[in-house]
């Protein structure tokens, strides 16, 4: 049988920010349908986690696109496989429960992985010779992103943002800046040791 899971374009899922999901569908039935999206955003194999479901209402003369809103949370795994359902039908009871029959629709199920960026945080302030830092930088290009893997980092920590988080100190991204100790003072700290002063 050929596969029928083609109602669904997933977007990228980043944590902390919302993703917009659309989904093609068809109700011509005269009754409202509901669309309920179930995403395993702690991938432990269920979809009964707070915030693991979106729903709307879909009239009953519509066919076309419907965007779902998905919030993805700071809790979400990242850079793992996670399953993804969506339910479609006129009982709503059924489409807002992840198992179980429906008397009518369709359900369609998607893996999924969301991913996670730590940005820069120099000064930007969008002009020729700032620092791009963030993601919209007006001057000289993008601000520096990585995406963040386990097992990848320097320092003890690395947190994500969802964008660029400058200031005039560049502390603005939180506490991940804890790579480097401290710099020399002056050019006379950078002098090797064994160097006349």
């Amino acid at each position: 049988m050929p596969d029928d899971e083609d109602g669904v374009a997933l977007p990228m899922f980043i944590v902390g920010q919302t993703a917009t999901v659309p989904v093609t569908v068809m109700n011509m039935t005269g009754s409202t349908a509901k669309l309920t999206g179930f995403f395993d955003w702690t991938g432990d194999g269920d979809f009964n986690d707070p915030g693991e479901m979106v729903s709307t209402n879909v009239g009953g003369a519509f066919s076309g696109i419907v965007n779902l809103s998905v919030p993805v949370p700071a809790s979400a795994v990242t850079n793992e496989d996670f399953g993804i359902r969506f339910r479609f039908s006129t009982n709503a009871t059924a489409s807002m429960s992840p198992t179980g029959p429906a008397p009518d629709g369709e359900v369609e199920d998607y893996l999924g992985q969301a991913m996670a960026f730590d940005w820069g945080d120099l000064a930007d302030n969008n002009t020729p010779g700032s620092y791009p830092t963030n993601a919209n930088d007006g001057g000289e290009g993008v601000g520096a992103s990585h995406k963040i893997l386990n097992g990848l980092k320097m320092g003890a920590s690395v947190d994500f943002e969802g964008d660029g988080q400058p200031n005039a100190g560049a502390t603005g991204d939180g506490a991940d800046e804890d790579g480097i100790a401290s710099f020399p003072n002056s050019a006379a700290d950078r002098l090797p040791p064994s160097s006349s002063r």
